[in-house]
């Protein structure tokens, strides 16, 4: 596999682990596909297959493909501080989809960040 290739591992979500999916199977893909992806789902992104306290993570929104690469709508490591319209960095190689739990406490958090940004604007115009 050459560096611009994504190697992902997909697992359905649990609150702290990556599950493995139907009969403990977890699905490689060397170069992920649209169909991959749900476009608005949030998922969870680790650069290991299986996160410790020592894995990246990232939280992000799937947006689309672009020339092999996940693009992302918004993008969080701790759901507190947020990217907007970014690529998913190379490092992250393996993902799960969110729980319906998590993805309240990321539009949560999104929505605080954002209201919070519009606030500082205004205060400054």
């Amino acid at each position: 596999m050459n560096d611009n290739n994504i190697e992902i591992q997909r697992a359905e979500s649990s609150a702290n682990t990556l599950d493995t999916q139907e009969d403990g199977i977890l699905f490689e893909v060397d170069e992920p596909h649209n169909e991959d992806f749900l476009v608005g789902e949030l998922y969870l992104f680790s650069d290991m297959k299986d996160p410790s306290d020592n894995a990246r993570t990232l939280w992000g929104v799937f947006d689309k493909m672009a020339d092999g690469k996940v693009c992302l709508e918004s993008a969080s490591h701790d759901m507190s501080e947020f990217d907007l319209w970014c690529q998913l960095p190379d490092e992250y190689k393996y993902y799960r989809l969110s729980t319906r739990l998590e993805l309240r406490d990321y539009v949560m958090g999104l929505t605080y960040s954002q209201c919070a940004a519009h606030e500082e604007l205004m205060i400054h115009l």
